[in-house]
């Protein structure tokens, strides 16, 4: 019995170190934590504005994307209730109707993971369809 309970102890010790080294690697870092850190800057200073400014810097690249729907802020809104609503900023979202691998695309036109310390997130959506209008509607 007693070996059981070592070997379940080793067991143990090996799960929070592979925990440990992983929290240490900054796996369990928000991205904007870990992009920013990639650029010497802490979180704090990926604002709205900064994300904004990355956004236009890169607009060309963006531009060459397959299949793109459109780009800008990626946030998401946290809702309690109707008096606790906060929008918190991610970084800089991209939408397109499919993905494609970074990969297979020329050098220049490859989108990293960060850009400019900004987390970038991919959706893939169907684009929006927008109904004709008559010269009546206008």
């Amino acid at each position: 019995m007693k070996l059981w309970g070592a070997i379940g102890g080793l067991v143990v010790l090996a799960i929070a170190g592979v925990i440990l080294g992983l929290y240490l690697t900054g796996v369990f870092q928000s991205p904007i934590k870990r992009c920013a850190e990639k650029e010497g800057m802490v979180a704090k200073q990926i604002t709205r504005k900064y994300v904004q400014s990355v956004i236009d810097k890169h607009a060309d690249m963006i531009l060459r994307q397959p299949n793109l729907n459109g780009f800008g802020t990626h946030s998401t809104v946290d809702m309690d209730d109707l008096s606790d609503i906060s929008v918190k900023l991610k970084g800089i979202g991209i939408s397109v109707t499919k993905k494609v691998d970074q990969g297979t695309l020329p050098e220049e036109d490859r989108i990293p993971d960060c850009l400019d310390g900004v987390p970038v997130f991919w959706m893939e959506e169907s684009p929006g369809i927008l109904a004709p209008q008559s010269a009546s509607e206008e």
